[in-house]
């Protein structure tokens, strides 16, 4: 029986023979500077593997194709030749711990199953208007006060009594160590100058209006954001960073963006003083100003910060500045920037974000995807991340539930790319790699829940959005989840 791989390998050769195989068979490694980065050539002929590689992740990605040979051909497999490298550098799986906050040990079960397909970055996000989950010694009210809410209020997810709780930094420590020996690098997210409750719940000096206010007990987008216009300002960002970057060691910092109501700038003294200071009638640019300066404090540290793409209408940032993460609407900004060979991350709403039912986004339409044909200069797509938020999920079973099989298939996609054998034949291969898959920890839905009534979706989707106030938001929906 020839094997099932996730994700298909750029080129396999069957060569005739037939070895035995099986967890304790040998493998022979060497190395080679022709081989691209990341890849591998993998013969098994004569009962032995052989691997030819150009760096230990290439090693390691060969390792985990011959567990799924082993696995899926039993004990007797067809000789073969393997040759395989990644189409994209950035292979993600994002995990909003803001909203719901989850085991070490689970998060590990998810990273188990992406570095079996291949994933390299995972992108954690610790903080939001509910939550905030890092320690910052300088600012110890960030976990004290910002990393408590009174109730969790959010739409079909409401439980009484105070929901806290944040990651020591040992933990933290310990995630990015068990990550390194997977070749995945952790980025995570503090968010900027948007989402931000929690801090100023914990620090309401850094807000417009410097009254107190709660950290936030429901989704949504709020108008609690940072006072642009105090100069202190960056003093708080900057000492957030510095004990950031100690933490993660990673290339980047993502540093949020998205979803900034300009209500409170409007009405600021401090704001607009400042606005007439840097030359700025614009709002947008008034943003991207403030994301400009945070993102070459981090490159003073040598690290590259990472912003959604709201940040770009302003027209402040230049690809030099930062690496941009593309989730829905400012298509122009987005491909403005493309144009001019700056780097974007895909992370498109209607596709990859895994957090939404199936009735909205299903299997085959986040598979049939094709992300490197989506701007107007299609090599700036660096990489691709599959996107899962937790407003609505609050158990590791749910996080499972929503992210299983997409996380592989969008791990396909993002290695294969145009060489992506299809969808049905992604299915069957998932199917095999089942047992596997679930020896990571994670819990698969049963086969027959990953397929969805083509008539039931937009009842489905409606229902997944009852109660949600703007109605537009399941009218788009519907209308772009075809």
């Amino acid at each position: 029986m020839k094997p099932a791989i996730i994700p298909q390998p750029r080129k396999i050769t069957y060569t005739g023979g037939i070895s035995r195989a099986n967890a304790l068979s040998e493998i022979k490694i060497s190395h080679s500077s022709e081989i691209p980065s990341e890849g591998y050539r993998l013969t098994l002929k004569n009962d032995i593997f052989h691997i030819i590689c150009s760096d230990d992740a290439g090693e390691y990605y060969a390792r985990n194709t011959v567990k799924q040979i082993v696995s899926t051909c039993g004990c007797v497999c067809p000789d073969l030749e393997i040759y395989d490298f990644p189409a994209f550098a950035y292979r993600g799986l994002s995990l909003d711990c803001a909203r719901h906050i989850f085991e070490i040990s689970d998060i590990k079960k998810l990273i188990d199953a992406a570095a079996l397909c291949k994933m390299n970055v995972f992108h954690w996000h610790l903080t939001d208007d509910q939550g905030w989950r890092i320690p910052i010694d300088g600012y110890p009210l960030l976990t004290q006060t910002g990393s408590r809410r009174k109730k969790s209020n959010f739409r079909g997810l409401k439980e009484d009594g105070e929901y806290c709780g944040f990651y020591q930094k040992d933990e933290i420590r310990e995630i990015v160590g068990y990550c390194a020996k997977r070749h995945i690098e952790v980025i995570p997210e503090a968010e900027m100058p948007g989402h931000t409750t929690a801090i100023l719940a914990s620090y309401p000096e850094f807000g417009c209006t410097g009254k107190e206010i709660k950290v936030q007990t429901k989704e949504g987008i709020f108008d609690t954001v940072l006072c642009l216009g105090n100069e202190k300002i960056y003093d708080l960002i900057f000492a957030i960073l510095d004990e950031i970057c100690e933490l993660f060691p990673g290339r980047y910092i993502h540093i949020g963006g998205d979803e900034t109501p300009r209500t409170e700038w409007k009405k600021c003294e401090k704001c607009a003083k400042k606005a007439e200071e840097l030359g700025i009638t614009d709002l947008d640019a008034f943003q991207g100003q403030f994301i400009k300066s945070v993102a070459a404090y981090l490159r003073s540290k040598g690290k590259t910060a990472i912003t959604w793409n709201e940040s770009l209408k302003g027209g402040q940032l230049e690809p030099g500045d930062v690496m941009v993460q593309y989730w829905m609407g400012n298509k122009e900004y987005t491909d403005d920037f493309m144009s001019k060979g700056g780097r974007i991350i895909q992370s498109d709403f209607f596709h990859y974000y895994c957090d939404y039912p199936l009735a909205m986004t299903p299997l085959k339409k986040t598979y049939d995807f094709e992300p490197e044909k989506t701007g107007k200069k299609a090599d700036s797509v660096y990489g691709i991340e599959a996107e899962m938020w937790t407003e609505f999920i609050n158990t590791f079973e749910g996080i499972c539930e929503k992210y299983i099989p997409r996380l592989q298939i969008i791990a396909e996609r993002a290695w294969c790319s145009d060489d992506a054998p299809g969808f049905d034949s992604f299915m069957k291969r998932f199917e095999r790699l089942r047992a596997l898959t679930e020896q990571c920890g994670v819990k698969i839905p049963a086969s027959e829940k990953l397929k969805i009534n083509p008539l039931l979706r937009i009842p489905k989707i409606i229902e997944f959005f009852a109660g949600v106030p703007d109605f537009n938001t399941i009218k788009n929906s519907i209308f772009n989840s075809k």
